[in-house]
């Protein structure tokens, strides 16, 4: 890669929605998976990426347009881990596992907000089946929010009406509710490798944004703070409870506490 490659691939996204933020890191972590020379810079309020080689025509929706194949299967070697709610899952083209979410694949506090009954590859697969809707609908992917009878990942900070506004458990009720599948399935894939730090015990998470081209290997470390000289800005949610007993969270609204890009 050269120190400043010419982008193939530039979108919006709102730095201070967490959810729109690791969003852009799964469009990273699809890129690398199938490209694997791939540099990535935030510029302002635009998310840039370039691909070496010959990749032509690059945007988000033809980007979305070919994922859309892709399928996601439960491992055979991983049906032991997890329960049937929670196992890893694995997009066999691409090479992905997601699994950050399970306690033996994570260190320190995962920012897994929900409990229960919660069926993690059923939300998967529903948020990936909105594909094609929301390519069809032209609207902004980021954008997108159709209504959903099954509880969504909450990591989109525009997402409101859980048990606690409401009184109930919209997915026990069958009620439908907004959502934002397309962030929200492309933050879970980003969540695998950019893992945000946790801090006062997992109550709050605190990110770095990076505006120097670098490689995802470098750029993950950015995110979870070993490298602060490489930040441009840090930003920091809380996770916030969405029921009396505090089991299910969502991620708040981001507030920038760092930049060296002024």
């Amino acid at each position: 890669m050269s120190q400043t490659p010419e982008s193939n691939l530039i979108f919006d996204v709102d730095l201070t929605n967490p959810g729109q933020f690791f969003a852009c890191c799964g469009v990273i972590e699809i890129l690398y998976q199938r490209w694997r020379r791939v540099a990535s810079w935030f510029d302002a309020d635009r998310c840039q990426v370039a691909v070496e080689g010959s990749v032509a025509g690059l945007t988000l929706r033809s980007l979305l347009t070919w994922f859309r194949g892709i399928k996601w299967v439960v491992p055979e070697h991983e049906r032991e881990r997890g329960d049937k709610y929670t196992r890893p899952h694995e997009a066999a083209e691409l090479g992905l596992r997601l699994d950050w979410w399970l306690p033996d694949a994570a260190v320190l506090p995962s920012p897994k907000t929900w409990s229960g009954a919660q069926n993690i590859g059923g939300m998967i697969k529903a948020c990936a089946e909105m594909l094609l809707p929301c390519l069809e609908s032209k609207t902004i992917p980021f954008d997108y929010s159709p209504r959903l009878t099954q509880q969504p990942f909450y990591l989109d900070k525009r997402r409101s009406g859980g048990a606690q506004d409401t009184g109930y458990s919209p997915d026990k009720a069958g009620t439908v509710m907004p959502s934002f599948p397309i962030v929200e399935l492309l933050a879970v894939i980003g969540l695998q490798r950019f893992r945000p730090l946790p801090i006062d015990g997992g109550r709050r998470f605190e990110y770095g944004v990076w505006s120097e081209p670098l490689p995802v290997t470098i750029a993950s470390a950015v995110v979870g703070g070993q490298l602060p000289m490489l930040e441009s800005r840090r930003y920091r949610f809380d996770f916030v409870a969405r029921d009396a007993e505090g089991k299910r969270k969502s991620f708040g609204e981001s507030q920038l506490i760092r930049r060296s890009d002024a």
